[in-house]
């Protein structure tokens, strides 16, 4: 059980000191020589890619990489609200003195750290029900949010933010679409239907 359960972080403030897990962890195959049951080490995973992920949870780390993987591991077009790579990475090594990385993580140049993509959100029906769904542009996907889910689902990978963008009704059905911003009445020349296919000339929705 963990302490972000809200009821239970209650209790082990009271208690105890209360931790934060990670959001992507590999534990390794081994231990330290001071525990028995922490697979802090060794052999983590064999070929790991992380990609394209958007993690907005900062109280811990995003991703904890416990050992060397057997291959490699990736990370690549991530966002993070991590101000840095180190606040939002980390790896062990084999077990014994000093880090011991021999295979280190390859983060690649085109994730995003600092990143609070929920500080500009538009709205739009996306699921077709009548709601007004909220969208999020992180730089590398779109999401929208259901408010009678509540929970964010994946739409579409771009890299186009908010700010280049108009949400609003192209086609002939009932659920929102998304389209590069214009000045003024012009009409787009293109559009991604529902927000998740690939852009589509205009002349392609039209009658």
């Amino acid at each position: 059980m963990h302490c972000s359960d809200s009821w239970y972080y209650a209790f082990c403030a009271w208690l105890c000191d209360c931790w934060h897990t990670h959001q992507i962890d590999m534990h390794g195959d081994q231990n330290e020589w001071y525990s028995s049951n922490n697979w802090e080490c060794g052999t983590a995973g064999e070929t790991m890619i992380i990609q394209r992920n958007t993690v907005l949870y900062t109280a811990g780390l995003a991703i904890k990489i416990r050992g060397n993987p057997a291959d490699k591991a990736v990370v690549d077009g991530g966002i993070f609200s991590h101000a840095s790579r180190g606040d939002a990475i980390a790896q062990n090594g084999n077990c014994g003195f000093g880090d011991n990385i021999t295979n280190p993580i390859d983060v690649r140049p085109n994730n995003i750290f600092g990143s609070h993509p929920m500080d500009e959100l538009g709205s739009c029906d996306f699921f077709g029900d009548g709601q007004e769904d909220k969208f999020m542009a992180t730089g590398v996907t779109w999401w929208a949010l259901s408010p009678v889910t509540l929970q964010w689902r994946f739409l579409n990978t771009m890299s186009e933010r908010l700010s280049e963008l108009q949400l609003r009704k192209i086609d002939a059905d009932a659920v929102c679409d998304v389209a590069p911003r214009t000045s003024g009445p012009q009409l787009p020349d293109k559009y991604s239907k529902s927000g998740t296919s690939p852009w589509i000339p205009l002349q392609v929705a039209q009658p």
